[in-house]
């Protein structure tokens, strides 16, 4: 009768097991149809706000030994006049360790994948020359709300139980259609886009690859952001930026970008590197700039006989802000026929002997109204309220004991028209020269010696002093300045200052 008994006890435990799995699978069923049922509901509600139906083909869970859940087939349709949708996604996966999650009460949160996967985002251009996307920014700016009470300021969570060992983004694709054109589109896209994140946890440094391959067959562009380690708030300090571009065409995009841009033609290769440092908020050390961006044959709709500006930066540039160091042993700027170029070193600019070593800043040619031949929408920037060449000289004096940074802005030969405030005709002088020296004593803020001639500035449209061009005025001043030890800004201390202005 024992051996009978034996005998069954596994039949037994297989029954139940094969009941609990039936009824684990019963469960995860429901579950699943009640999470597609609420994620449909969900999207009914915003495909009325957003005027385009969205779609979710199939929401499924898993429950060990990860959480997990994958989200198939979502799409963003076409509004009324459009013909493809906004966005389709393929696949969203996400999985969470089950046991890390369940024994801390839902604190210690583990994501071991979290990806994208066949993402395409369509971005149309209709017969009237606006884009979907314009239409949906206008759509959702209509239904903001035309005053919000400001809220009150919340504490910064605390996301030091998160843990992402990898997100990502696979096989994007941006497809850009022009219908402006007829019944024959237009076609090009952005294909084989990939960004990807890995071991993002608090103490960690953060770093996010991007690589796309731009109306192209292959890769050509990448993108790498490098962080700091992250904070219990996991909101990166960004230290490091690379970009790499080879031979981008960028004429086949000018459609797609707003109007008043009107882009025609233009390339852009890119080289360079990054190393932010204390440049940024919450950053240390110093900051570092080195390689090439060209953006060349860039044309623009309206420019003066077609004319194509070369846009190039060439640098290798280090400066410190903490220590005052500055090192320029290459820049190059060219803006078309402007150009700024440096070169030279500064050395402990904020202790009380700083050394200046063969230090230049000069700029050519840097006419705003000639830029905006090239570049028409500046033209409607400036508003006539500037045209001619403005003078820029940078560059170090002194004796080896007493050393300092002349800078000298010349406006002479530049026409000023700003309404209700001044006016300047081109030859009335205008020029402002200061001198920058170590720092003073006590704080380390910088002191300054500054001093503007005025005398053919017309300030008679602003209506409060009656000066016409070629009468006196003239201001001077003397202090110090440092960045503010709280918050941003400038704390500006000025020990003198003068004013000359008529006969007084």
């Amino acid at each position: 009768m024992a051996a009978v008994k034996k005998k069954r006890w596994p039949y037994v435990l297989g029954g139940i097991l094969v009941l609990l799995i039936a009824i684990v699978a019963v469960v995860l069923w429901r579950l699943d149809a009640i999470l597609l049922k609420t994620a449909r509901d969900q999207a009914a509600t915003y495909s009325q706000k957003l005027g385009r139906p969205i779609e979710i083909g199939d929401v499924s869970t898993k429950l060990f030994p990860y959480v997990g859940a994958r989200i198939q087939n979502v799409s963003v349709g076409a509004a009324e006049g459009e013909d493809l949708p906004l966005a389709e996604v393929k696949d969203v996966t996400v999985s969470v360790a089950a046991m890390p999650l369940l024994t801390s009460k839902g604190k210690d949160i583990r994501v071991q994948d979290a990806e994208v996967s066949g993402l395409t985002v369509n971005v149309l251009r209709l017969a009237d020359g606006t884009t979907n996307v314009q239409r949906l920014q206008e759509k959702l700016a209509a239904q903001q709300p035309k005053e919000e009470t400001p809220e009150e300021e919340s504490q910064p969570t605390d996301l030091s139980g998160v843990h992402v060992e990898r997100a990502a983004l696979t096989d994007g694709v941006i497809r850009f259609v022009d219908r402006s054109g007829g019944a024959q589109a237009r076609e090009l896209a952005v294909k084989d886009l990939d960004i990807e994140v890995k071991d993002l946890r608090v103490g960690q440094p953060l770093k996010v690859d991007l690589a796309a391959a731009v109306l192209a067959d292959k890769q050509n562009l990448k993108m790498t952001l490098a962080a700091a380690p992250l904070p219990a708030t996991l909101i990166p300090t960004p230290e490091q930026v690379t970009l790499k571009a080879e031979h981008i065409d960028l004429s086949p995009l000018g459609p797609f970008l707003p109007p008043d841009v009107g882009l025609q033609a233009g390339t852009l290769d890119a080289d360079w590197k990054a190393d932010l440092g204390g440049a940024v908020p919450g950053g240390k050390g110093p900051t570092k700039l080195v390689g090439v961006i060209k953006a060349l044959g860039m044309k623009f709709a309206g420019s003066e006989g077609g004319k194509a500006l070369d846009v190039v930066l060439d640098t290798d540039v280090t400066g410190d802000l903490a220590t005052g160091d500055l090192a320029l042993d290459k820049l190059n700027l060219n803006l078309g026929p402007a150009a700024i170029t440096g070169k030279g070193k500064v050395k402990g600019l904020l202790t009380d002997k700083p050394a200046v070593e063969g230090l230049e800043l000069v700029g050519r040619n840097l006419d705003p109204a000639v830029l905006a031949e090239y570049y028409p929408p500046l033209r409607k920037q400036l508003n006539g309220m500037i045209a001619g060449p403005i003078g820029l000289d940078v560059r170090g004096s002194g004796t080896q004991e007493a050393q300092a940074i002349n800078i000298a802005v010349d406006l002479t030969p530049v026409r000023l028209r700003v309404p209700d405030q001044l006016s300047k005709e081109a030859g009335g002088a205008m020029k402002l020269n200061a001198k920058v020296t170590g720092a003073a004593a006590s704080g380390g803020a910088l002191r300054f010696d500054a001093k503007a001639d005025l005398n053919g500035v017309d300030m008679r449209p602003g209506l409060l002093v009656n000066k016409a061009p070629g009468q006196w005025l003239e201001v001077a001043a003397a202090g110090t300045y440092a960045p503010a030890k709280t918050g941003s800004g400038m704390t500006v201390n000025v020990t003198r200052m003068s004013l000359g202005a008529l006969e007084d």
